[in-house]
């Protein structure tokens, strides 16, 4: 058999640059194939000087997901800020086959805490050994950020990390598709430190964020959803209080409340839910309707679900709110961040690794490697 070398400069409109190859390969294979599949691409060839493994931990969790949007949160004990450009520009993520990721810089602070979220393809079940890439260290490079894809999968995606100020639509959605406002004369002061990134507070008088009624976001019985959200509370309420609403004026509603009786409750105009006791600080609360089984769930914090064994109708037509419920005098005094909608019911697996992952405990950040060249993925 004969072996040759190949090697040679490949394209890449995602990183706006080069990546270089160079491997081996017999007489009898397809080089077009070879560039492919081959794992060789050497990032470092075109001005990335560095890179991290980051293992995901997905062994707690026997289900494999897909277009899993993972956080990576970096600070100088994870990345030497000087080997990197200093608006984080350079930022790329490979799988572990060298393909690009789609990323997202929520907040990029040279020498601080940044934050960063990342499309993974696909994560094997029970397993603590898939990995990605980071790479940086290219003063060239520019900017490669795609967060609508990062995003495909979901509805809606709202960070709240904006500084509110009225103005129509400033309120971002990262899918690229609803974005929102802020009304109740909310400005700058309304922005907080969240339990990723900023956040918005809410006065609990009349702050509250509305994105327009959009079918995208409207649930018959025989539809399913997930609706999750970073919520903080200060005190208990003590009244029936609106978190993330919809259509609570025209009907056919859904959302995440607390009750009277300072109890989380997957509201819905058919029946409530409660889980149990709500608390003060900052808890993931997830919602699920899941049509298929005919059940609707509540998470809290990635514990066991409370179950309703039935679904309802959601399909109204108006606005969702975040800060209250439209209608009624049900508006909220805390903190919201990380609102995501996603049309399809997560699994109780997918609902704890969701979880875990917001909560910073789904990977493992390896050291920073010098590259070389040639350097093997």
């Amino acid at each position: 058999m004969r072996i040759r070398t190949l090697c040679c400069l490949l394209l890449s409109p995602v990183a706006v640059s080069q990546l270089y190859y160079c491997g081996q390969y017999n007489a009898t294979e397809s080089w077009l194939g070879l560039l492919l599949s081959n794992t060789n691409l050497d990032v470092n060839s075109s001005g990335w000087n560095y890179r991290h493994k980051l293992t995901i931990q997905n062994g707690a969790y026997a289900e494999s997901f897909t277009d899993f949007p993972v956080l990576v949160r970096l600070n100088a004990g994870r990345i030497d800020y000087a080997h990197t450009n200093v608006n984080g520009s350079d930022i790329r993520f490979t799988d572990s086959t060298g393909n690009l990721l789609d990323y997202e810089i929520e907040q990029w602070s040279y020498n601080g805490e940044s934050i960063l979220w990342v499309r993974v393809p696909g994560i094997t079940a029970s397993s603590n050994n898939d990995f990605i890439y980071m790479y940086h260290g290219n003063s060239a490079a520019v900017d490669g950020q795609n967060a609508a894809g990062v995003w495909s999968s979901y509805t809606g995606v709202w960070h709240l990390k904006e500084s509110p100020s009225g103005i129509v639509g400033e309120i971002i959605d990262s899918t690229g598709n609803y974005h929102g406002t802020s009304y109740g004369g909310m400005n700058a002061g309304n922005s907080i430190t969240g339990q990723i990134s900023g956040a918005l507070s809410f006065d609990g008088t009349n702050d509250y964020v509305e994105i327009a009624h959009n079918a995208a976001f409207s649930y018959p019985a025989a539809g399913s959803f997930t609706l999750s959200a970073w919520i903080n509370e200060g005190t208990l309420p003590g009244s029936w209080t609106g978190i993330v609403t919809k259509s609570r004026d025209l009907g056919n509603w859904y959302g995440i409340w607390i009750s009277s009786s300072n109890n989380w409750i997957f509201g819905a105009s058919g029946s409530n839910q409660s889980y149990g006791a709500a608390s003060t600080g900052w808890n993931h609360v997830l919602i699920v309707q899941d049509a298929t089984s005919t059940q609707r769930r509540i998470y809290v914090n990635g514990g066991a679900p409370s179950i309703i064994g039935s679904v309802t109708n959601m399909s109204g037509t108006g606005d969702l709110w975040f800060g209250g419920a439209k209608g009624v005098s049900e508006y909220f005094s805390g903190g919201i961040d990380e609102v995501r909608i996603f049309s399809g019911a997560f699994t109780t697996a997918r609902a704890q690794a969701e979880y875990a992952g917001l909560s910073d405990s789904y990977l493992i950040y390896g050291s920073e490697e010098s590259l070389s060249v040639p350097q093997s993925l």
